[in-house]
């Protein structure tokens, strides 16, 4: 499943959207240095593939969850991945529709700038009163 769309912000400038069906992922914990004296951060990353059925432009999608939210990250074509920097405290938000939920999808938007102004995540459509599984 691909959905890329091409259209305009108010300023003219254009806007790239997009999404795919997640296929898998990796989530990974490391700590980077934020500066000489401050030493290592910890940071959460996961990494979206897209399904075998997407045949859009991007490989993968990669969320770095960090202490300071630093913004946006500029999109990078070159290696055709959406990268984007959120709040350390959306990590846990974000895993767990991973784990729990099927289908899932990465939506996002970039504009005219070539940085993201959306990213979320969703489900496919599910009944009303579903509840939660209880499976271990």
């Amino acid at each position: 499943m691909s959905s890329e769309t091409e259209a305009s912000h108010g300023d003219g400038g254009p806007r790239v959207s997009g999404q795919f069906k997640v296929g898998r992922y990796v989530v990974s914990r490391v700590a980077f240095e934020v500066s000489s004296s401050a030493g290592l951060e910890p940071e959460g990353r996961i990494i979206l593939f897209p399904h075998v059925d997407y045949s859009g432009p991007i490989d993968q999608a990669v969320l770095y969850f960090r202490g300071q939210f630093f913004g946006d990250l500029p999109t990078t074509p070159t290696v055709q991945a959406v990268r984007a920097i959120l709040p350390r405290a959306e990590f846990e938000a974000w895993y767990r529709i991973l784990r729990t939920e099927s289908p899932v999808f990465l939506h996002w938007e970039d504009n005219s700038g070539n940085t993201l102004s959306l990213l979320s995540l969703s489900t496919g459509e599910e009944p009303p009163g579903e509840g939660v599984d209880q499976s271990p």
